[in-house]
């Protein structure tokens, strides 16, 4: 860190400043000693605090090469130790922002979809201010239609089936779809009553017991247990564990 290329920074946080990192680089680095697996990166951690430390102040140094800490990059991604923190995107090609900050940016000829960076030409389509990746698919709060982003900016709407028996439109994930009615799950595109869900459990060693919710259970003594009993006075059957 005392390194020529911190110079401009070290002159305006100053040298006190700067003997505070070098002393737990110092302390951090030597407790890494025997793990060479994570000496380095802990020595990279330590070295990009200290940079992030120097933007603060407006100075952005280039020390990643030179300290042999390079970052990671998704693919189509490069990383810049000086660049806008407001990068080009599909659904906003000209953002505004005055902030800079090292990171991965897109390729030249590529641009944010989502988080991802690809080919300009391959941009997805713009929905009532919502973006949507190609392929991706919308559908409607009633759950009869969705919309379909197709290459070229085009939105496709087509019908859907209407959601099965035992089943309502609702939100899922952040999206509407037909999700099954409370006490029903979804098994084979049906929602079946859950009581009715194949269940299996297993008893084995000393005992060991694994319960129709996969939860394990491990129990040793002389006592003796019900495993299961069976309520017939029900017209859905339930089990009683002793």
């Amino acid at each position: 860190m005392n390194d020529k290329i911190f110079e401009a920074c070290i002159e305006k946080i100053g040298a006190s400043h700067l003997e505070e990192y070098l002393e737990s680089c110092r302390i951090d680095v030597c407790s890494y000693h025997n793990d060479p697996t994570n000496h380095h990166s802990v020595f990279c951690q330590i070295i990009e605090g200290f940079a992030t430390e120097c933007e603060t102040v407006g100075i952005f140094v280039n020390w990643r090469e030179i300290s042999q800490c390079p970052m990671k990059c998704k693919e189509n991604e490069e990383f810049q130790h000086k660049t806008s923190s407001c990068q080009p995107s599909c659904a906003n090609r000209s953002p505004m922002c005055t902030g800079s900050s090292q990171g991965c940016v897109c390729r030249q000829g590529f641009i944010l979809s989502g988080e991802q960076c690809v080919p300009e030409t391959e941009c997805g389509c713009i929905d009532n201010k919502i973006y949507m990746k190609v392929n991706e698919e919308i559908i409607s709060a009633d759950c009869k239609t969705k919309k379909i982003c197709k290459p070229g900016n085009e939105i496709v709407t087509e019908n859907i089936t209407p959601c099965g028996e035992n089943s309502h439109c609702g939100i899922q994930r952040g999206k509407y779809a037909c999700v099954c009615n409370e006490n029903f799950i979804l098994q084979k595109e049906e929602c079946v009553h859950a009581a009715l869900k194949p269940c299996i459990c297993k008893v084995s060693g000393d005992p060991h017991y694994r319960a129709f919710d996969g939860q394990m259970i491990h129990f040793m003594g002389t006592c003796n247990i019900h495993w299961l009993l069976l309520r017939r006075d029900r017209i859905i059957p339930t089990f009683l564990l002793k």
